[in-house]
């Protein structure tokens, strides 16, 4: 058929049949006098050109809409303009204002977004921040400062062919990050546009926020549904219901999934297809989840021949084995069943192959899960031109091993890519910075010569690479051609304040078979890490093996683990973690109990010799005694139930001005249980519930007059903590722990919420009262609409100092539940304290019992 004699009316009904070659005429045919109509608007080329190939696929999508056929070119000339309009309010400064103003807005009921939201504007400064400094002032000025090309050369002293060289390749980068259709790539066609869209889509699952995700989604879901029948239009209709599926929580599920399980087997997608049959386990557990899989599932998957999900299914029945019914044997058989029909190129292969190692590893030690804490993780990376991408990490980490979490990170890819998925960009400098989407967390380039000492030897000319996001900040040096050579992982305590570093681990041996990079990747390549702080304190190994690579696909077996087998009882320290991990045992998958500790902890008493041995000890012995004296099915006999029975250690630091604290869970233990009686008991913890709603414990500018918002992104999270707060004098306050003159009251309203069983308990306004030299004398939570308060006062103290906060060592505070049923005690004891290396520390004593 020759096109060129069709009229656009036919044309039109032909594309609408399927036919490309159709609509690649129409294009041909009316690309310059869209061209004319979208100039008309921006008076600029290249932002025409944008406006005109976003014309074109609005047009292909909404073909069937167009009532009069033989109008096509005046109706995509319409769509040009309006497109232009589009970039115009998006590049308001340079384009002027009359030009949009004077521009007749006519209604079309049959087209749809004319106009950039916020998300979309958002979207674009977040992809220009991320190019290279070169390229992004370039953009800045000629799109967003509206100079000319001459004045760009002009200001920055660079020929006229590299400004309009660099702007070329900034118009490039932008449109692929953005997952628009690329206008240089004459062979692509509308499909492979979209298609191109659906997998920049998938890519949102890097982002630790799923704020506006849905927009995004509905948009490339109403291109997907628009396309042509065909079997790649189903294939990419199965993908794009599965990321709604595990990303929109509106979505009615079980109608969803029947729509995704539908595309999948008529867009032959296998790997969508295996995910929608195996969800259907996804809410069962242990044994029930074991005969369901076999049962049910394998059958199932089977029957469409869908090898690699059913390789998955085996390591998943091989960790419930192991984690729920405690069974090391047949958990190990289900890991070798999958690896045996997995292939290399699936991660689940990798994750099989790291749990069949560290079963073979650790042996019988598996089967006292006090004693270990595993990783049994696969990880998938993609090469995305210059980029290294974190893809996905399953897997699976049980064991109860305490007392070394604060000096071990056994995950150093994950939370070096928090930025989005970002490990490293080669094409990053020195002092560049990426920003995640949301803006949380950063990935810099700090250096690209440093050197560093390791076991292997030293390295140098290393690229230093630093991520950190709201709570930790991650350090990772890369030796090109040999991978990462070390690492730091630090805890931020909490935003913006000081940092309490994790142990630094190093390089302790490594094979490379081939590959050329940051981390040189081929299969058999393998990395084992090391370190100083955690070395005698327990067996442990973190290793990194390559499994897989095809060029662009990694995949990485990642086993560690860290075991204790024996506690040196003539060690405080050993016992003390002892206690830790002992005092409760496990009767079933769903059951604990407590575990008789009392000669380990009179041995701890006779061990402690420093003043902070003794302090210690003295408040984690009594937080555990009474965890023992009003439990029940230990103490039948018993007078009080427990039911928030905490001991915390709290490490405190100070950075300008305000005073942190940190919940050191190396040492904390706890026993609880909620009722709905017990409500007033879950607000004893003062000090972490302040800390939570205004960022710190204290801080000094806190006096009468000062008003603040604490505002905290919460991770993973579409929302974020707000605290809004004001100080002023109040009348004196009287407890039992005396008369306090000159006192302040701190006030605020949140919306921090906490959950507990079922119940929120901590979106509430509050009054903290604190008096010069004591500190906290009184707190007022007030409840459901104002109509319920929760009462806590100073009972006794120990100790003063200045201000209205003083944290200072040798001090206590004592705090109890005031106004209550008598039959409840609630109180809280905070005990400040020198350690042995010098640091401040504050030993807390929570208490939460009922009479019986």
């Amino acid at each position: 058929m020759n096109y060129k004699d069709q009229n656009d009316a036919s044309l039109v009904e032909l594309t609408l049949l399927g036919n490309e070659r159709a609509f690649e005429e129409l294009v041909k045919r009316w690309q310059s006098a869209a061209m004319k109509s979208a100039v008309s608007i921006t008076s600029n080329h290249y932002t025409a050109e944008d406006a005109v190939q976003d014309a074109f696929v609005t047009a292909w999508q909404r073909l069937d809409t167009l009532r009069d056929r033989e109008k096509f070119g005046a109706w995509i000339c319409r769509i040009a303009r309006y497109r232009a309009i589009n970039l115009a309010i998006r590049y308001r400064e340079h384009i002027p204002f009359d030009l949009i103003e004077n521009t007749e807005h006519e209604a079309f009921d049959d087209l749809i977004g004319y106009y950039d939201n916020e998300l979309e504007s958002k979207e674009l400064m977040y992809h220009v921040e991320n190019l290279s400094e070169k390229v992004k002032s370039v953009i800045k000025m000629f799109y967003f400062e509206g100079l000319s090309v001459e004045t760009i050369s002009k200001k920055m002293d660079l020929a006229v062919g590299t400004v309009k060289s660099r702007l070329h390749d900034g118009r490039i980068k932008l449109r692929k990050e953005m997952g628009l259709m690329d206008k240089n790539n004459e062979k692509e066609t509308l499909l492979e546009a979209v298609m191109r869209r659906v997998n920049e889509l998938k890519k949102w699952k890097l982002r630790k926020n799923k704020k506006g995700f849905e927009k995004e989604y509905n948009d490339c879901l109403t291109e997907v549904e628009d396309l042509p029948e065909s079997e790649q239009k189903y294939h990419a209709l199965a993908d794009v219901l599965n990321l709604g599926y595990w990303y929109l929580s509106n979505e009615k599920k079980e109608e969803l999934e029947k729509r995704i399980k539908e595309a999948a087997i008529k867009g032959n997608n296998r790997e969508v297809l295996g995910y929608s049959i195996t969800r259907a386990s996804d809410n069962l557990s242990g044994k029930a989840k074991i005969e369901f899989d076999l049962n049910e599932i394998i059958p199932e998957l089977e029957s469409y021949g869908l090898t690699e999900a059913i390789g998955s299914v085996y390591f998943w029945i091989g960790y419930e084995y192991f984690s729920s019914l405690h069974d090391v044997q047949s958990a190990k058989e289900y890991f070798e069943k999958a690896i045996n029909i997995l292939p290399p190129d699936d991660v689940h292969y990798a994750t099989s192959k790291a749990a069949i190692e560290i079963f073979e590893k650790l042996g019988e030690v598996l089967n006292d899960k006090m004693k270990y804490v595993i990783s049994c993780v696969g990880e998938e990376y993609r090469l995305d031109g210059s980029k290294l991408l974190f893809w996905s990490q399953p897997g699976f980490s049980p064991g109860w091993l305490q007392g070394f979490s604060k000096r071990s990170c056994d995950h150093p890819t994950y939370y070096i890519s928090l930025t989005d998925g970002l490990m490293y960009d080669e094409e990053m400098k020195v002092g560049e910075t990426v920003k995640s989407f949301d803006g949380t967390a950063t990935l810099k380039l700090i250096s690209d010569n440093e050197e560093i000492d390791t076991p292997c030897g030293a390295f140098h000319n290393c690229h230093v690479f630093v991520c950190k996001d709201i709570r930790f900040e991650t350090t990772v040096y890369y030796k090109r051609n040999i991978g990462i050579v070390a690492y730091k992982h630090t805890s931020v305590i909490p935003q913006n304040s000081a940092e309490h570093a994790h142990a630094f681990f190093k390089l302790a041996s490594y094979k490379i078979n081939g590959g050329t990079g940051l981390i040189p990747f081929a299969e058999g390549n393998t990395w084992t890490y090391t370190s100083e702080s955690v070395d005698g304190l327990c067996d442990y190994e973190i290793k990194y093996e390559v499994t897989y690579f095809d060029g662009k696909k990694v995949i990485v077996s990642h086993p560690s683990y860290k075991f204790k087998d024996s506690y040196n009882k003539k060690s405080w320290d050993d016992v003390i973690h002892y206690l830790r991990s002992f005092y409760v045992k496990e009767i079933d998958e769903n059951k604990e109990c407590l575990n008789d500790v009392s000669k380990e902890m009179i041995l701890a008493e006779q061990l402690a010799k420093t003043p902070w041995q003794k302090a210690h000890t003295a408040v984690a012995n009594g937080v555990m005694r009474r965890i023992f004296a009003t439990d029940l099915d230990y103490d039948p006999n018993a007078k009080e139930k427990g039911y928030r029975n905490f001991f915390n250690l709290l490490d405190v630091s100070k950075e300008d001005g305000k005073t942190y604290i940190f919940d050191n869970r190396d040492y904390g233990f706890e026993w609880k249980e909620y009722v709905h009686e017990a409500r007033p008991l879950l607000y004893n913890d003062l000090y972490c519930i302040l800390s939570e709603n205004i960022g710190c414990l204290w801080n000094d500018n806190i006096k009468a007059g000062y008003e603040f918002t604490y505002t905290c992104p919460v991770f993973r999270k579409d929302t974020e903590f707000v605290c809004n707060a004001k100080v002023e004098t109040c009348e004196p306050i009287e407890t039992k722990a005396g008369r306090f003159e000159n006192c302040i009251k701190l006030s605020y309203s949140s919306n921090h919420e906490t959950w507990t069983n079922g119940v929120l308990f901590r979106v509430v306004d509050a009054d903290w009262y604190f008096a010069e030299g004591i500190g906290l004398v009184k707190t007022v939570f007030k409840l459901d609409n104002f109509t319920r308060e929760i009462i806590y006062e100073l009972s006794s103290y120990k100790g003063e100092g200045s201000g209205y906060m003083p944290i200072i060592p040798d001090t206590e505070r004592f705090y109890e539940l005031v106004g209550e049923d008598p039959k409840l005690h609630g109180s809280v004891r905070y005990v400040y304290a020198i350690d042995d290396e010098g640091e401040l520390k504050i030993l807390t004593d929570q208490k939460g019992t009922i009479d019986i």
